[in-house]
């Protein structure tokens, strides 16, 4: 069976990574294989598990003993799907060599707008249909990246469109493979401008990688298809995550609205880091605060009430608020994963 999958959207600096590492620990906990996957190049993920980093593979990090849960964490190296991705569609091992060994192909694999999020979406296509897990959860990059990574699938779709592709191959369809020297005796002239302004043999090198890759963008496409169709599946569930701030929540109330038009509607929000009621300070160590001190944390609890409050009624009607209090302890350990667990257990159902 395919695995269930819940990406995490969010803003930065929320807590999203946390909480995606929190739902992946509690579906553990309730006895399924679970993998949590980063997109964040800040490498948080593995700071919230106690672990000093991670790798293209998945890493196996809890354990559930008899109820069968077990925990994998992984962060993809996006050049390494994208020459797995170019080993799976060439037509012979001839072709693999000169696209790996082409120039243009580390700009396409590096920086192409786009590449990144695809490549980390294709790795999360293969994970799915490998069956090796019942649930994966995604901890994607800050909002400002998130669009990019939904329309990742779409913007290698058009890369392969036919249309671009006969443009660059018309020297090739015109004259044919006999022709090729002439074509580039032809542009001698423009070849060595360029190799001038650049340094590189820019157009050589781009004709020849359209040239090698022409036979594989029909299985791209096709693949880019199936993984535009699952970020839109009704079956994916999304989540998102925010703060409590009234500059937060209006910021993420424009977000969603943006992913609504993208046919996408999260089905829980959780609002993160809520200060606890005021009541709860007047009792144990705390119960000696200065007044000014107890009066402002009085008055940040009403503040985040009123504006959660206004947020919950802006949201679209599936949408179920959640809310994760703020805690005095940074989460760094399993542990404080685990403590996470009562506020999110109807994500992780």
């Amino acid at each position: 069976m395919k695995a269930k999958t819940t990406i995490v959207l969010g803003t930065g600096g929320v807590g999203k990574t946390t909480l995606s590492s929190a739902i992946a620990l509690d579906l553990a906990h309730k006895g399924n294989r679970v993998l949590v996957m980063t997109l964040d190049p800040a490498r948080r993920l593995a700071n919230s598990m106690g672990l000093t980093a991670l790798s293209d593979e998945p890493t196996m990090v809890f354990s559930a003993g008899q109820s069968g849960g077990i925990l994998w964490a992984l962060m993809p190296d996006t050049q390494r799907v994208f020459d797995r991705l170019v080993a799976q569609y060439a037509p012979s091992p001839k072709t693999y060599k000169r696209i790996m060994n082409n120039k243009f192909y580390e700009t396409i694999s590096t920086s192409l707008s786009g590449s990144h999020e695809y490549l980390a979406v294709e790795k999360l296509y293969n994970l799915i249909q490998s069956e090796q897990f019942d649930h994966i959860v995604l901890d994607t990059p800050p909002s400002s990246n998130v669009m990019a990574f939904l329309n990742a699938p779409q913007r290698m779709i058009d890369f392969c469109d036919d249309r671009y592709f006969k443009f660059f191959l018309l020297p090739y369809q015109m004259m044919g493979r006999s022709g090729q020297s002439l074509f580039k005796k032809g542009s001698d002239f423009a070849i060595r401008l360029l190799q001038k302004l650049t340094g590189v043999e820019l157009l050589l090198d781009l004709s020849e990688f359209f040239f090698n890759f022409k036979d594989m963008y029909q299985g791209i496409r096709q693949r880019a298809s199936a993984i535009h169709a699952l970020l839109h599946d009704a079956q994916t569930n999304f989540v998102f995550v925010c703060g409590p701030s009234r500059d937060q929540l209006e910021t993420s109330l424009r977000f969603i609205k943006s992913l609504k038009n993208e046919g996408i509607v999260p089905r829980h929000v959780i609002v993160n880091k809520v200060h606890k009621e005021v009541e709860e300070f007047a009792s144990g160590p705390d119960a000696q605060r200065p007044e000014a001190i107890y009066q402002y944390y009085l008055g940040l609890y009403q503040l985040h009430r009123q504006n959660i409050a206004r947020f919950a009624r802006d949201l679209p009607p599936t949408c179920l608020s959640i809310e994760v209090p703020s805690l005095l302890d940074e989460v760094n350990s399993l542990e404080g994963l685990a403590a996470l667990g009562p506020f999110i257990n109807s994500v992780a159902g």
